[in-house]
């Protein structure tokens, strides 16, 4: 058995829900599944026409995908365990107390000096070292392709794991699957939501790889049991267990969990198979950082963990790390002082490799960049014109030049419009009740001489439409 260990760095912000649900407040994930690099790995090896392989890479247990955590100082964390306490009105960095160490005697004596001791839940530490990682937030709305807007009343924020930040995770596999799978998982990905839009893209490079031999043995008594990732377990009925049993845990029968001195923390877990592009069922799980104190009679060897235990092992379930030190005192109190670390948000940059479509995204900018130009001298002609013809047209009122903005917003064309304007027969200006203010002063002539000579072609339309807003609302100005 070969552990892989990878780098992953966030490009971008990434998305990743505790649920499946579209609607509501949903707890954002502080750790990356390793569903999620299963899946990168499935959309390059899942072979059905090879099922030997494909079950052994992603159905078995034998390749496991485990969970990325954030790095501190070079190193992969773990979960804050379920059996710190601390005292209530500090953190989780200052003295702390490991449930199972605590005797009632000692629960009587905090309790008589006013001391109230609350459950670490949130953050990772390593070394010395500990952090909650602050997510980013933004809000974003739904766009209307048909009207080219934001859509009404459909506004939402992502609270998402930060661009920048660096991340480890393992994937234990037989030696004749390492190398496909690092050349499946290495490279710029994309997980979690919003994949499509600004969120998601990482960087995955490998660390390093090592061949793990684990024969040490421990000695009968009252073993303590880390949860290092989730873990899932089923009964015979094939329900959800919550409550597992010393053989779920891969202990021998005559083995007691000792629950007075446990600490366990459980949840819903639902998924999303991108394969069959539809949910998986939800589980109940039991989160990772949770204890389990366990008395056993018999010497355990620690190979028997390798594999894991329970369920879903292949998405980086049932990893256990058996009496660590972080867990491990002589009284109540643990001898580990952890300094609160602050992340920073580095703006990394990343660069795109040429491919088929540059041409086309390059000739899409540069007609982008010439039709903004074109509005931006179409606003210049406009203030230019009201400038200097404002006080000859100050009979005008805003409802006459409402009339003009509509004939230029329903014209078909450059030509019809003029004639709808300025054509003897049925020109607007050549007739009706308003033709006189329009006569007076020859304004109409201007305005027609105007378009003829300083307004360039295919942007007549648009001249008039400005001009007859900004025109209306001088002209409201001045009757105020």
């Amino acid at each position: 058995m070969k552990k892989l260990e990878f780098e992953c760095t966030l490009l971008s912000d990434v998305v990743l829900k505790s649920s499946s649900a579209t609607e509501g407040f949903i707890d954002n994930l502080d750790y990356i599944p390793g569903a999620k690099f299963l899946g990168i790995a499935a959309k390059t090896l899942y072979n059905e026409s090879d099922p030997l392989k494909t079950l052994a890479i992603f159905h078995s247990g034998e390749t496991r995908f485990g969970d990325a955590h954030i790095v501190l100082k070079g190193k992969r964390t773990n979960k804050v365990p379920a059996s710190w306490f601390y005292k209530k009105g500090e953190s989780v960095g200052d003295e702390k107390y490991l449930h199972h160490n605590i005797t009632t005697s000692i629960k009587e004596e905090l309790s008589a000096n006013g001391i109230q001791l609350k459950q670490a839940r949130e953050g990772y530490f390593a070394l010395n070292k500990y952090s909650v990682l602050e997510s980013n937030f933004s809000i974003k709305s739904a766009y209307d392709s048909n009207n080219r807007k934001a859509k009404d009343s459909q506004m939402y924020g992502y609270f998402a794991l930060p661009k920048g930040s660096k991340w480890i995770f393992t994937v234990d596999t037989k030696n004749e699957y390492a190398k496909e799978i690092t050349d499946a998982l290495i490279g710029r990905k994309r997980i979690g939501r919003s994949r499509s839009a600004e969120y998601g893209l990482i960087q995955i490079e490998k660390k390093i790889e090592q061949t793990e031999f684990v024969n040490e043995k421990i000695e009968a008594g009252e073993l303590i049991i880390y949860a290092d990732s989730n873990l899932c377990f089923y009964d015979e009925f094939g329900q959800n267990n919550l409550q597992p049993s010393v053989t779920n845990l891969g202990f021998p029968e005559d083995s007691k969990i000792l629950w007075d001195k446990s600490q366990v923390r459980s949840r819903k877990y639902q998924t999303w198979n991108g394969k069959r592009y539809n949910r998986d069922a939800d589980r109940m799980i039991i989160e990772k950082g949770s204890v389990f104190v366990i008395k056993t009679n018999s010497e355990i060897n620690i190979s028997t963990f390798e594999n894991g235990i329970g369920a879903n092992r292949n998405e980086g379930f049932g990893q256990i790390l058996i009496n660590p030190n972080f867990l491990q005192s002589n009284n109540e109190k643990l001898d580990l002082k952890l300094d609160k670390y602050e992340f920073e948000n580095p703006n990394t940059e990343y660069f795109i490799e040429k491919g088929s479509k540059d041409e086309l995204l390059k000739s899409f900018l540069q007609a982008k960049g010439k039709e903004n130009n074109r509005v931006l001298t179409v606003d210049k002609i406009v203030n230019a014109f009201t400038k200097d013809n404002l006080s000859r047209f100050k009979d005008v009122s805003s409802s006459q030049w409402g009339q003009v903005r509509n004939y230029a917003k329903h014209a078909a064309n450059e030509k019809v419009m003029m004639d709808l304007l300025f054509k003897k027969e049925i020109g607007y200006f050549m007739h009706g009740q308003s033709e006189h203010k329009w006569r007076a002063g020859n304004i109409r002539l201007i305005l027609e001489d105007y378009l003829n000579n300083d307004v360039p072609k295919g942007s007549k339309i648009e001249f008039v439409q400005k001009l007859a807003a900004e025109m209306g609302k001088n002209s409201i100005k001045s009757k105020n």
